[in-house]
């Protein structure tokens, strides 16, 4: 009996240590992944209301063909500026600079979306509808790699794996119920006007969250880059098949 009990104890230990929670214990965290989904939910839902306003006012799959260019664009040319841009370091480890560019990007992803609406209910120029994606792909540029880099300065380096699956499931999440929510509002709205601005209002409130996140001083030990530090960068992921999966599931996802 007494051999039954100590045998018990260690696995007893590794289930309290899987906590699937346990990223999501801490406040900043937790802000930052719901503003997060709120953001994406509401990024989904323009992008079907906008193939749907597009096709029914020109009728022509090269407009739609058009959406996703406008937005990938900016992204392409501007990928080395704004990786150099997040990768800058203040006081508080880059987290103030991060933040403050996500807090610019959802701005103007928020005006964005207001405009597609006033563009929407007053019947403007295709043209103009463009112009906002152009703008909206400008945003997105800037706001995914300052998120990736101001993600892992709000927890502990024990909770990586755990944020990085709540990071994907999150995103497929949003990639769902998104599309669905969208064509929802549009029939129920009559047009897609109605879903641009509660594209607009989940800007706002992801913007509201975010501004809610602490600024701390954090003092990480930097190393220079060499072969090895990347070998053991690409052997971390390797051996931790959930981060492996994670990213592998988000780049099919993207592409």
């Amino acid at each position: 009996m007494s051999s039954r009990k100590q045998n018990s104890k260690p696995h007893n230990s590794e289930v309290a240590q899987h906590d699937p929670f346990a990223a999501l214990k801490f406040r900043d965290y937790r802000l930052f992944t719901i503003g997060r989904l709120v953001l994406f939910v509401g990024s989904q839902m323009q992008t079907v209301a906008i193939g749907w306003e597009l096709y029914e006012r020109t009728n022509s799959a090269i407009a739609l063909g058009g959406v996703g260019l406008a937005q990938v664009l900016p992204m392409i040319i501007l990928t080395l500026i704004v990786g150099h841009v997040a990768d800058r370091r203040d006081a508080y480890g880059g987290l103030r600079l991060r933040k403050l560019i996500i807090l610019l990007s959802v701005m103007l992803l928020a005006l964005c979306s207001l405009a597609l609406g006033v563009l929407s209910y007053t019947k403007g120029a295709v043209f103009l509808i463009y112009a906002c994606l152009v703008l909206t792909g400008i945003a997105r540029a800037f706001l995914k790699p300052a998120s990736d880099a101001l993600m892992w300065q709000l927890i502990p380096v024990s909770a990586f794996t755990n944020a990085a699956t709540w990071n994907s499931s999150s995103f497929q999440l949003a990639a769902v119920i998104g599309p669905a929510f969208g064509g929802f509002g549009i029939a129920l709205l009559g047009s897609a006007t109605g879903v641009y601005v509660l594209a607009a209002i989940a800007a706002l409130l992801c913007f509201t969250l975010t501004l809610a996140i602490k600024e701390q001083k954090v003092i990480r030990k930097t190393e220079p880059i060499s072969l090895k530090a990347l070998s053991a960068g690409a052997k971390f992921v390797w051996q931790n098949q959930l981060i492996l999966a994670a990213i592998t599931r988000l780049d099919c996802c993207l592409v």
